[in-house]
């Protein structure tokens, strides 16, 4: 049963305005060149409190978007900022499945905490949810009168190719390490590394991980069903 004393959860309020009807005429990027999308984004719920932590980077590694947040059931007590995020993902050699991570907090004071993810189970959001990749299969997209369809797949039967363009929704165990405390917690890691990101090698939309690379280590199994 869900008990509203020990439950907790967030909101994705990111969804905005979906396409609606026909397509509008392609306009002018703000930004000419390659576009890439480099996005994490991880809610951890630990016995006493949650950390959210957001970051959004072009392909240099420049902040788009960051937060780090401590938030604690109390709504009396004041949301705690953890400082400046950084992370380390490994890769799944010759693709960009990611399969482990590690995040650190920067506090300005010079106190570092440590999250040790382990990713247990993906979800490919992406695909088969209305986000752009089947053309048939939308947002907002007009179907006809009446229309009831639904879309079923096997995890481990998507396309690597379709791996690639795909944010990740990982049911993820994390280990945090603060100060000599260490506590345990489970939740939400999302991860896209889409497009070229020098930090991780890559260059372009299609290269992968390769075996020989830092940041590659050998396959984990995190795609059941």
């Amino acid at each position: 049963a869900i008990d509203p004393k020990t439950w907790r959860g967030n909101r994705d309020r990111s969804w905005g305005v979906r396409p609606v009807g026909e397509a509008e005429p392609q306009g002018r990027r703000a930004v000419d060149g390659i576009q890439n999308f480099f996005w994490i984004y991880a809610v951890m719920q630990f016995d006493e409190f949650t950390i959210s932590v957001i970051m959004q980077e072009d392909e240099q590694g420049r902040r788009i978007v960051e937060e780090a947040m401590r938030v604690w059931p109390d709504e009396a007590r004041d949301n705690e900022w953890l400082g400046r995020p950084e992370h380390e993902l490994t890769f799944c050699p010759d693709t960009r499945d990611v399969t482990g991570a590690t995040i650190t907090f920067h506090r300005p004071g010079g106190e570092v905490l440590t999250v040790a993810c382990e990713l247990l189970l993906a979800n490919y959001i992406g695909i088969g949810t209305g986000y752009g990749l089947e053309q048939d299969w939308r947002h907002g997209m007009w179907q006809g009168e009446l229309v009831v369809q639904g879309l079923r797949h096997k995890v481990h039967e998507i396309e690597p190719f379709q791996r690639m363009f795909s944010p990740v929704d990982n049911l993820a165990s994390f280990t945090l390490t603060e100060g000599t405390n260490t506590n345990t917690g489970t939740g939400l890691f999302e991860v896209a590394a889409i497009g070229p990101h020098e930090k991780y090698g890559f260059t372009s939309f299609t290269d992968t991980a390769q075996a020989d690379d830092a940041y590659a280590l050998a396959a984990t199994d995190n795609t059941e069903e």
